[in-house]
């Protein structure tokens, strides 16, 4: 204890603290955040959403679907809550994937984003749109493409819960893409310059394909 004690210097400064889990040793509600969810692991694949340029309700709502923690049908499921684990839609199980990417409307999005903007295929679920994202298919910058499954994803998210709660219900897929264009344009107004314009380039390529 000597030895440890003997390498310790008192100054004569006043006390301060320090936030231990954050370089620039201030306080971040993101990093205590992240040490309750996942406490000296830091998952990589998340910093770039947290770092885009997106409201913070965004960035959970991303975070929760790409880690599947979404209350949808299958992990009310698993908590054997009363509700229905079916779709409303279509009476099939609800999963991530399915109401996200595979869902019949759903699809009708994500074709229209897909000859849109010349991507090669649509996503088909979570896992195949971060190999789209990681092997360069998608060519636009990340943050863009984040930006496109965030509006997608929260329009059908909002839509359906719509109709499960206030029983509001779109009866065409025409209506989708008009809600997922307001969104793109509302948080175009928060990226840096250079992501602006291409954020533009990708509202011109989606109003064409309407």
């Amino acid at each position: 204890m000597q030895e440890a004690l003997e390498v310790i210097q008192i100054k004569k400064e006043d006390d301060s603290l320090i936030w231990a889990l954050e370089s620039s040793g201030r306080f971040s509600s993101k990093s205590l955040y992240r040490l309750m969810v996942n406490p000296g692991e830091v998952d990589v694949r998340m910093r770039d959403i947290w770092e885009i340029k997106l409201p913070l309700k965004i960035k959970v709502f991303l975070w929760m679907l790409w880690h599947d923690r979404v209350q949808i049908g299958e992990q009310r499921k698993k908590r054997k809550s009363k509700h229905s684990e079916l779709c409303k839609y279509c009476g099939r199980l609800e999963t991530r994937d399915h109401l996200f990417f595979n869902f019949s409307i759903t699809q009708i999005i994500w074709v229209w984003v897909r000859v849109s903007l010349r991507w090669n295929r649509r996503p088909t679920s979570m896992t195949n749109f971060q190999y789209m994202l990681n092997a360069g298919e998608i060519e636009r910058s990340k943050s863009i493409n984040f930006f496109v499954l965030a509006s997608v994803a929260w329009t059908m998210w909002k839509s359906k819960n719509d109709w499960v709660f206030n029983n509001k219900l779109i009866k065409t897929p025409k209506a989708f893409p008009h809600k997922v264009l307001p969104l793109l344009k509302q948080w175009k107004k928060i990226l840096k310059t250079k992501d602006q314009e291409v954020m533009e380039d990708t509202l011109l390529k989606l109003q064409e394909g309407l």
